[in-house]
């Protein structure tokens, strides 16, 4: 070939070529159009670079068209084993992401995690505490439920104290029925009388009897020079009677044990149950301590305060002191105190004379077969009683102008009235 036909060929090759670029001077072949020196589709509005697209950009870095996806996913069955949280490759040089703060491997907060070396997350910088399950949290090293927990409720520092319960949260009391919870106090609504019948309800001058509001009764005090420890008919009968001046059935009768012996206690019981059972009445017994006396007193209908031996007569006023609220509303409740006395103990009138309910003076001893009188047979703890008698035993006695049984002038059985506080 000559020179000629070598220079003809390049010529048609180069015009009729696939590329945007047209020769300088000459025409676009048919298709194209010519704007600024290149040859363009009529419906291309920009000019692409150099580049090239990116579909071709990618296939010649071998990287698939996921974002974020680096190389080939042969190797990872998710596909997405090394994307970023925030869809850009995972860096390889920085396996603790410290130069990222959304690499896969940072916390909420910020705080970052390293990989030992087995691949387990572990903290960087602070320790996590125990994991805890569903609706339980890391109290120190504790998991607890902060809803229910009485020593963390609500949050790790708040602990209950005694006597409340942790609900949702809170800190609520927690009353033993029949007690209720009355302005942050647990109350019995059957006799408190600002809470008479329910929270709120306030009896007022009256004072509240089984829930409702009604006038104060007479209480009753009855000394009996006795303990039962040996029989005593007349005074059995008589005691029987004091206790009955309630007319509940069955009768609701607490006793005071403190230093008594359970034998003595139990003489008490069996003098008590024989006098009730010749008349049909029934009756329920509670043993009141120290502490509960101030509880539970006016749950009941008759108190019987047993001779305390080993207590001084300054123990027994201090004990009577301490009672003496409860015992003045215990009275106007028509509550009935009954004191037994003993040879072997100091005086139960010392508790009464405490709590204020008179003053009795010096006790005395009335040796055994002494003639006994019933100086007030009108009296209801004089019921059946003959008007004159033996002691059969030993008895214990004061010189009181109340008295319904005395020998010479000393009260072996007495029987005192007290009125409610008048408005």
């Amino acid at each position: 070939m000559n020179r000629g036909t070598y220079l003809l060929t390049f010529i048609t090759l180069v015009g009729s070529g696939t590329g945007c670029q047209a020769i300088v001077g000459a025409e676009c072949r048919a298709g194209l159009e010519l704007e600024n020196g290149r040859c363009l589709e009529p419906s291309s509005e920009q000019v692409r670079s150099d580049a090239g697209s990116p579909a071709d950009d990618a296939a010649e870095l071998g990287v698939s068209g996921d974002r974020g996806t680096v190389g080939d996913d042969a190797d990872d069955p998710t596909g997405d084993a090394h994307t970023g949280l925030d869809g850009g490759a995972e860096d390889a040089a920085r396996p603790d992401a410290t130069s990222s703060p959304f690499d896969a491997w940072t916390l909420e907060d910020g705080s970052l995690l390293n990989r030992d070396d087995g691949g387990t997350p572990v903290l960087d910088r602070f320790d996590a505490g125990p994991a805890c399950g569903l609706g339980r949290s890391s109290c120190g090293a504790a998991c607890v439920d902060l809803s229910a927990d009485p020593s963390h409720c609500g949050d790790c520092d708040t602990a209950c104290v005694s006597g409340e319960m942790c609900v949702d949260g809170r800190c609520d009391l927690v009353c033993l029925a029949p007690r209720i919870v009355c302005a942050d106090a647990c109350v019995d609504p059957r006799t408190n009388d600002q809470h008479c019948g329910g929270c709120g309800i306030d009896c007022g001058d009256d004072i509240c009897l089984d829930g409702v509001c009604s006038a104060p009764l007479v209480g009753h005090v009855i000394v009996v020079g006795h303990d039962f420890s040996e029989p005593e008919p007349m005074l059995s009968t008589m005691f029987g009677n004091a206790c009955q001046i309630r007319l509940e059935n069955p009768l609701r009768v607490a006793l005071h044990s403190g230093t008594a012996t359970s034998t003595s206690v139990n003489q008490v019981g069996i003098a008590m149950a024989s006098s009730l059972a010749l008349v049909g009445r029934g009756w329920t017994q509670v043993i009141l301590d120290d502490t509960s006396m101030t509880q539970d007193l006016l749950q009941v209908d008759v108190l019987l305060l047993t001779p305390q031996p080993g207590r001084s007569a300054a123990e027994l006023r201090a004990l009577g002191e301490t009672w003496a609220i409860a015992f003045r509303q215990f009275m106007e409740r028509g509550g009935v105190i009954v004191a037994l006395e003993s040879e072997s103990a100091e005086a139960m009138a010392h508790v009464l004379e405490g709590a204020g309910l008179g003053r009795f003076g010096t006790r005395e001893t009335i040796p055994a077969d002494t003639l006994l009188w019933l100086v007030a047979p009108a009296d209801s703890v004089a019921r059946d009683v003959p008007l004159r008698f033996r002691a059969s035993v030993p008895l214990m006695g004061y010189r009181s102008g109340a008295a319904v049984v005395s020998a010479s002038g000393v009260g072996v059985v007495i029987h005192d009235t007290h009125l409610p506080r008048m408005p």
